[in-house]
């Protein structure tokens, strides 16, 4: 969609547009030219095809769960309660001084 970024809007769809948020157009416009951009979302991609991702929506937890395709916010609620379930307890390796609700 030639021009689409020039006049707010993208082509993801009639009526899409950054018109809500001003002051981060032009960048958000313009951002995906930069070639660290470009690199990013590349990682990304391999990342998600290292795991075995092919398709969006894809939901990961942790590295270690996953929903493939869109999902029901109880399927989502699910996932997240059982990658909560799992976690790994984390390693402390060094105690200091502290401070909590009461104070130091």
């Amino acid at each position: 969609m030639a021009g689409a970024a020039d006049q707010g809007t993208w082509g993801c769809g009639a009526g899409a547009s950054l018109d809500w948020l001003p002051a981060q157009r032009s960048e958000s416009a313009t951002s995906w030219t930069a070639t660290a951009t470009q690199d990013e979302v590349r990682e990304d991609e391999r990342t998600a095809a290292s795991m075995g991702i092919s398709a969006v929506p894809f939901f990961v937890v942790d590295r270690a769960l996953g929903a493939s395709g869109a999902q029901p916010a109880e399927v989502l609620l699910d996932l997240l309660e059982r990658g909560w379930a799992v976690r790994p307890a984390m390693s402390v390796v060094a105690g200091g001084a502290t401070c909590d609700v009461n104070g130091c």
